[in-house]
């Protein structure tokens, strides 16, 4: 190839490669269907009760194409993989969108759920509780604690060794959380923690002082069907509705070649 024909394609291609350079990069195509656009439009105008003049669809159209813009570019920018707040919402959207409808269960079907799951319908443990009480500033409230409870402990009739109590002097089947709420945490750790028939105190309470005796421990027991029955609907559509997820999820992982990186022991 002679000299003067080498120098001509190659000053060429440096033209060429120079356009390339300063040529525009090509824009991305976004589409907006027209059937978008007229469910926007009636949407506002369902919230206006009004039809829209030209220039309120027009300001419709182009909010619309703003917010595809800029979800492009918050993609392009990794903003769904980065921002905590908008990948837990595409995550739950994604969730959603593989959740068919349940139907309803029939009495059948419910019962079966019921009985299928009945360690998750357990009461709490609870617990039979008699208890002493004086107020914050009573004059009868005893000097020496162990004194006292050695004195209830023999005690034919503990309650007359006490004030009157506005909540009586029985918890009868007493759960952990209405005995903290009632009584306060102390009282309720104090129970919990306790021997039987053994008197212990004294506890700061919510409204005084208070001595108790666990006298009976209950086992969780199962609550029965009819009294939990509206709840177990709502519990069999929740439990349907994720197992329809986790299998749909299943599916699109067995799409996908999983790798874990070791971590470098260094």
């Amino acid at each position: 190839m002679n000299t003067p024909l080498l120098q001509f394609i190659l000053v060429g291609v440096a033209i060429y490669g120079l356009y390339l350079l300063v040529l525009p990069a090509p824009k991305d195509t976004i589409v907006v269907q027209q059937q978008t656009l007229n469910e926007l439009i009636r949407a506002e105008e369902n919230v206006t009760m009004l039809p829209l003049d030209e220039k309120s669809k027009n300001s419709v159209v182009e909010n619309h194409i703003e917010e595809e813009v800029l979800l492009k570019e918050a993609y392009k920018r990794g903003f769904h993989l980065t921002d905590y707040r908008v990948r837990k919402q595409l995550l739950n959207l994604m969730r959603s969108s593989l959740t068919d409808q349940v139907p309803d269960p029939s009495y059948a079907q419910l019962k079966a759920f019921y009985e299928e799951n009945l360690t998750k319908y357990l009461t709490d443990t609870s617990y039979t509780v008699q208890f002493v009480f004086f107020n914050f500033n009573s004059k009868q409230t005893p000097q020496n604690p162990e004194q006292f409870k050695n004195k209830l402990q023999s005690a034919i009739n503990p309650l007359a060794l006490s004030e009157y109590s506005p909540y009586g002097n029985l918890i009868q089947k007493g759960e952990f959380r209405r005995m903290s709420l009632e009584h306060g945490r102390e009282f309720a750790d104090s129970v919990h923690s306790g021997q039987l028939n053994s008197w212990m105190g004294p506890i700061i309470a919510k409204n005084g002082i208070e001595y108790i005796k666990l006298v009976e421990k209950h086992a969780p027991d199962t609550l029965q069907f009819e009294i939990i029955e509206s709840y177990l609907r709502s519990d069999y559509f929740v439990t349907k509705s994720r197992q329809m997820q986790a299998e749909k999820i299943k599916v699109l992982m067995d799409q996908y070649t999983i790798e874990i990186e070791e971590l470098n022991a260094n």
